[in-house]
């Protein structure tokens, strides 16, 4: 979990663009923060979890909009 908060700094710096971290890490970030078998609700809800559960809530975003196309997707 640590790793994609890595990657939510790297974005929120400007280092990443949100596109690309969605591209590389999105689909896993979501596949493990919705994982019941890795989490308990009490921890996985805990405030210190809150950069990660902004990134996957931006990840979510980019799942399900419109406007994402990867064939755009730059550095």
């Amino acid at each position: 979990m640590a790793f994609f908060e890595d990657i939510a700094f790297f974005v929120n710096s400007d280092l990443l663009r949100i596109e690309v971290a969605y591209y590389m890490f999105g689909w896993d970030a979501l596949e493990a923060w919705n994982s019941d078998e890795f989490w308990s609700d009490t921890y996985r809800h805990h405030e210190s979890w809150r950069l990660l559960k902004h990134f996957v809530d931006q990840m979510e975003e980019l799942k399900i909009s419109p406007r994402f196309d990867p064939s755009s997707i730059r550095l």
